[in-house]
């Protein structure tokens, strides 16, 4: 498998994957990762409480602005990233040429990770948490197979 870029997939593009890209970013940093929503509120700025979270984290997302996902977006994609199995099948059944190469970011631990749009910062740390172990496992995964992260 060769990977060289890894696309981010939520509903919204404003909480899930904007955090889950920046992670991506500072895990990978060899990697292209961008991010875009299947329902995307286009143009708009990540949440505040996923800007509060990662900020608390010495991250930033001030400059993410929510994308619509898009055919080019998942061709040029070596590999997709997606929050539930719900995202993952809706991908698949969208852009079928995505199907073998898309993942939830809780594959190898077996999780969804949660929407917290509209909710409580709680629930916004909870979705980080689950993002940054789901993508550590990534990471080992892709050393493994000797992928340049």
């Amino acid at each position: 498998m060769t990977v060289n870029s890894i696309l981010i997939v939520c509903e919204g593009n404003i909480c899930r994957s904007p955090i889950a890209e920046v992670l991506a970013k500072q895990l990978f940093p060899r990697l292209h990762v961008s991010s875009a929503g299947l329902n995307a509120l286009i143009g708009n700025k990540a949440d505040s409480l996923a800007r509060s979270v990662v900020t608390e984290r010495g991250l930033c997302l001030d400059a993410h602005v929510a994308r619509q996902l898009s055919w080019s977006m998942v061709k040029a994609a070596d590999m997709i990233l997606v929050m539930s199995t719900e995202q993952k099948k809706r991908v698949e059944d969208t852009y079928r040429f995505a199907t073998g190469r898309t993942y939830r970011v809780g594959h190898f631990q077996q999780f969804d990770v949660d929407d917290p749009y509209q909710k409580s910062k709680a629930e916004f740390e909870e979705a980080f948490v689950s993002i940054e172990a789901g993508l550590q496992r990534w990471s080992h995964v892709l050393e493994e197979l000797n992928v340049q992260i």
